[in-house]
């Protein structure tokens, strides 16, 4: 019995408290890395619907929520001009990294002026939101008016007759689109 109480203490190490303060991640690394693993999961959805709305060239597209421009990068390989806005300046400045120009990228999100600029007279013939639009917080009354207030924004930006997508992923109680989604179809 002995034997086996000082085979743990020697396997079983304290910790002691590291004098230095925990290292908080740089928001452009955690942007870099969500870019480079995450992201790329997304690809399939991007694709499906980019091929349902025949993205190409004559379509002009609006990314709200863009991240670091993966979707964007691929709308514009098909030969759609696009814009992008997003809230998350690191990963914006990667989407600039990553997107040549004309493309028109800004801070903000439907009701921005990169966004209102970039629609001109005649609007997006495609608008899509793969992040989630601001969502209303437990459906409460001042979230839904915050999220009618950003799709009816999004639709603004549309042509007559474009398409305005929002999109998630993951199993439907985890999809915060969903609330989103309600106010729309109410919205339609």
């Amino acid at each position: 019995m002995i034997g086996a109480l000082s085979m743990t203490s020697t396997l079983v190490r304290r910790r002691r408290p590291h004098p230095s303060p925990p290292r908080t991640a740089d928001p452009h690394d955690r942007a870099r890395d969500w870019a480079e693993i995450q992201e790329r999961m997304l690809v399939p959805l991007y694709e499906a619907v980019y091929e349902r709305l025949d993205v190409g060239a004559g379509t002009r597209l609006l990314g709200l929520g863009c991240g670091s421009g993966l979707a964007l990068l691929m709308a514009a390989g098909r030969g759609a001009d696009v814009c992008g806005v997003d809230t998350d300046e690191p990963r914006l400045a990667l989407a600039r990294e990553r997107l040549a120009d004309p493309v028109r990228l800004g801070p903000g999100g439907p009701e921005s002026a990169c966004a209102r600029e970039a629609a001109g007279a005649s609007g997006f013939t495609v608008v899509t939101a793969f992040e989630p639009l601001p969502a209303p917080a437990a459906g409460g009354p001042s979230g839904l008016a915050a999220a009618a207030s950003s799709l009816t924004a999004a639709a603004a930006l549309a042509e007559r007759g474009g398409a305005v997508v929002l999109a998630g992923w993951g199993p439907p109680r985890a999809v915060r689109h969903l609330v989103v989604l309600r106010v729309g179809a109410r919205l339609a």
